[in-house]
């Protein structure tokens, strides 16, 4: 009765998560580890760039950056662009 409440029909299942877990799971923290660089950075050393298919990511690696520092919270959104313009 209680899940008819809810939902207002009774579904065919219903999943239950423990609150601990989605507490801990709930906010992924995207990064690139130091052993993910090295890894990289020995595959394109023994097999070249254009061997590994990396080639697009080294030549962005090798021009300067698109925004600078400095300029990314200018650049944020288009109400900070109407200003910095």
């Amino acid at each position: 009765m209680q899940v008819k409440q809810w939902f207002g029909f009774v579904p065919d299942f219903i999943i239950t998560l423990d609150a601990e877990y989605c507490r801990a799971c709930g906010a992924p923290v995207f990064t690139i580890r130091g052993h993910n660089v090295e890894a990289f950075v020995g595959v394109v050393r023994r097999y070249g760039a254009d061997a590994a298919g990396v080639r697009a990511i080294v030549n962005a690696a090798n021009r300067p950056p698109e925004i600078a520092l400095a300029k990314i919270i200018a650049h944020a959104c288009g109400t900070c662009q109407l200003r910095v313009a």
